[in-house]
């Protein structure tokens, strides 16, 4: 098998050729840093809403590759509409509207250092509403990332600034909510600042992961046993676990069940050995640098497989995410044949309410069990590393993994008319990057001019769907980049994007609203700017929202658009400039 040298950097992918260095960051995350939460002001803010508040989504949560960044209220009756009230006093500072991500955000900066966050909305005050509005005309955009000044939008306390609403990557009606350390832009738990709810559960556990190790770490068998139990105190059937193996580390499901029936997420995580702590992880600040760590915090391949989430007790070797935990082992056990450690796992709430695991486990006599994966590169997961065949370049750069990937590399040939190129097998989808890697592929069919505009690299889905990975031309190679491992092509996109009228007729007076389904069969990567659109009535630019879940533009009359007959022009275009449009005249 081939290991990479640990010393190169070719000159590749617009890179200059340069030494290699080990990553500036250390080896071990720095100590968890304790902070307690009355450290924090206990009574400057208030809850935004005057509902009992029902939380359905909790500050450090194991979401899928980024931690939860606030707690999320529910809405008091299954709607979009409750009122939202300013948590403390202060000033908007950044008003962010997008069909993603937070939908509808406000931003009110407060004079106590920190700045609360209300995403997800509906709408805002009536005077924000019209400024929003005018600053979508005057830039032509639906999207809006803008900071006005401190002196336009100043609210009191417990004053009225908008409506709950759905806008966004939501899943229901709910309101998100967040407090940053505005200097930092640092997100802390809004439960550390003395906002109380009602709570009185310990954790709910369900399941038991034991991984068996190899001396370095490689992982050799894995075993995932039910759990037993009430009252916060739980046990798998069989008091004893019995392992071959020299290593030993475990992972946990649990969660913080709420008296609404929502599943969050826990606070705390603490692995003990005959008494003595070998690791502990707790999460009460984070900073957006540091969220795709959850990817180690939690088994990632479990997540995609079964979409279970199972903490993990231990910490991986590229786990570098400073002041969460700690521990003399980093959560590894190791032992000797016929050798029995008793353990004991505790999870807690934010209300220190506790739920605790007890079993012992024995290392039987006999040879380990042994990891018989084929793979033919070693990536250390320490190193920047590139792979070079004659039709594939791949290059990870410093810090993607978390620990060592034996990766497994190969090819097929597919015969479908929009493959340009062999399937290239990277790996498994089940484990996961810190950071993007860069793919460049050779076509394996000719291709002219017009043809080679459209290529993009595909990163094919498990579930069927196809990405966009970008197409840059760079020697020969189409060159592209994404986040995940799998299987990889070239593949053209010629086909414009779907547009079908939903609510438009030559005969548009009483309506309160035009609508358009609008979507691209092809998605695309994070870094590639996917469907984009403009409207026009007799010429005049039309603002167009967009419901990302319904894939859905819209236009609300508002007054913009007087009596009369008139024609509308409506073109989208998706990320390789393919485009449809839609005219059509309208009275109203």
């Amino acid at each position: 098998m081939r290991k990479l040298p640990l010393l190169f950097l070719l000159a590749w992918l617009g890179f200059q050729a340069s030494s290699h260095t080990r990553l500036a960051t250390p080896d071990s995350p720095q100590p968890t840093e304790h902070i307690r939460c009355d450290s924090y002001p206990q009574a400057d803010f208030i809850w935004p809403v005057h509902f009992p508040v029902r939380l359905s989504g909790s500050f450090g949560e194991l979401r899928s590759r980024h931690f939860h960044s606030g707690v999320d209220i529910r809405s008091s009756n299954g709607q979009v509409g409750d009122k939202i009230y300013a948590a403390a006093a202060g000033y908007v500072s950044r008003i962010k509207i997008e069909a993603g991500g937070y939908g509808k955000a406000l931003y009110i900066t407060h004079p106590n250092g920190y700045t609360t966050v209300y995403a997800h909305m509906d709408r805002f005050t009536d005077e924000i509403e019209t400024f929003v509005k005018q600053e979508q005309y005057k830039r032509r955009s639906f999207a809006l990332n803008i900071y006005p000044p401190d002196t336009l939008f100043a609210f009191r306390q417990n004053q009225y600034i908008g409506r709950m609403g759905n806008r966004g990557r939501s899943s229901g009606p709910h309101l998100h909510f967040e407090i940053r350390h505005t200097a930092s832009e640092e997100i802390i738990n809004p439960l550390c600042f003395g906002l109380k709810w009602y709570d009185r559960q310990p954790p709910q556990m369900y399941q038991l992961k034991v991984y068996e190790l190899d001396p370095d770490g490689r992982l050799l068998h894995t075993q995932t046993l039910r759990l037993y139990g009430r009252d916060g105190h739980y046990h798998p059937a069989e008091k004893t676990i019995k392992i071959h193996s020299p290593r030993v580390a475990f992972a946990l499901e649990v969660t913080d069940r709420q008296p609404s029936g929502a599943r969050n997420g826990i606070t705390e995580l603490h692995l003990l050995s005959s008494g003595k702590r070998l690791w502990s992880w707790r999460l009460q600040r984070f900073s957006f640098d540091h969220t795709r760590y959850v990817n180690a915090r939690q088994d990632f391949a479990e997540r995609q497989h079964s979409g279970k989430r199972f903490y993990r007790c231990h910490r991986l070797p590229g786990d570098l995410m400073p002041n969460t935990c700690e521990g003399p082992t980093d959560g590894y056990l190791a032992l000797s044949e016929n050798e029995r450690q008793s353990i004991r796992i505790e999870a807690l709430d934010f209300n220190g309410q506790t739920a605790t695991l007890s079993f012992e486990v024995l290392r039987e006599e006999g040879e380990s069990p042994q990891n018989s994966a084929s793979f033919n590169y070693i990536l250390p997961w320490k190193e920047a590393n590139l792979i070079r065949q004659n039709d594939i370049q791949l290059y990870f750069p410093e810090n993607s993994l978390y620990e060592d990937l034996y990766l497994k590399l190969s090819e097929s040939d597919d015969e479908s008319s929009e493959y340009y190129s062999k399937v290239w097998h990277v790996h498994t989808p089940d484990v996961p990057l810190h950071r993007a890697m860069q793919i460049g592929i050779r076509p394996g069919r000719e291709m002219d001019a017009q043809t080679a505009q459209k290529a993009f690299i595909a990163y094919c889905r498990p579930d069927g769907k196809i990405v966009n990975c970008g197409g840059k031309w760079k020697d020969g190679y189409l060159l592209g980049k994404n986040d995940r491992l799998g299987d990889y092509s070239i593949q053209i996109d010629s086909t414009p994007p779907r547009l079908q009228a939903l609510s438009f007729a030559s005969n548009m007076r009483g309506r309160r609203r035009m609508s358009f389904r609008a979507y691209d069969e092809t998605r695309t990567a994070s870094h590639i700017e996917g469907l984009q659109w403009k409207a026009f009535v007799d010429g005049q630019w039309l603002l167009m929202e967009y419901d990302l879940k319904s894939r859905t533009l819209y236009h609300e009359f508002d007054g913009s658009i007087p009596p009369g007959k008139h024609r509308l022009v409506l073109i989208v275009r998706d990320a390789m400039g393919n485009e449809r449009k839609f005219e059509g005249e309208f009275y109203f």
